[in-house]
This record gives structure tokens, sequence and C-alpha cells, in this order.
């Protein structure tokens, strides 16, 4: 499976930021983008290969959002481990952005 080059992920981030409500604030709207531009550079720095592979895959980052039995279907694994894989990765996802916020 072929991973999204750095410069998709940023073009990600600002597809995704993109979807900020427009009656926010410039600062509400700058904090959201940094933010997520901050989420995919915790998916590059705390997860491994598969923890990445498993979330790209989830929620459509760099190509197509798969369910978990696709997912497992894919990757030869079962769904209830992409699933643990899915829930340890957003919890150290969670901990990368509680930290950024420290």
């Amino acid at each position: 499976m072929h991973l999204a080059s750095p410069n998709q992920e940023i073009s990600n981030c600002i597809k995704f930021a993109s979807y900020i409500d427009e009656k926010e604030s410039v600062d509400e709207q700058v904090s959201n983008k940094l933010q997520t531009f901050r989420l995919f550079e915790a998916i590059g720095d705390v997860l491994g290969e598969r923890e990445k592979t498993v979330i790209r895959m989830r929620y459509g980052i760099g190509g197509d959002e798969f369910t978990q039995r696709e997912v497992a279907d894919l990757l030869n694994i079962s769904r209830s481990y992409v699933s643990r894989i899915e829930k340890k990765a957003l919890s150290k996802i969670g901990k990368e952005m509680d930290d950024y916020k420290l």
C-alpha cells in the first residue's frame, strides 16, 4: 500500500481545515488549522507503520475511507485487531495533542 507523501498530507490538512465554519473568527480558524496540522504531524511522529496505515485507511487520509472490515481484509488481519490498532493509535494521537496544549 502506498502512503501519502508529506505534501499530500499537508494538502489533506488544508482540505480538512477548509470545513471549518466560516462564522468563526480568524483567530479561531487559525487555531483550528494549526491543531489540524499538529494532528497530521502527530500521525507521522508517534505512530508505528501499521498504526499509520490503519488510521489513514479508516479516516481516508490520502485516499479512500474504509470500514474496519475492509481494512482487515486488505491487510489480511482480523477486524478486532484493526479495532485494537485503531483504538491504540487514536489514544497516542490524543496524548500527543494534549502535550501540544500544555
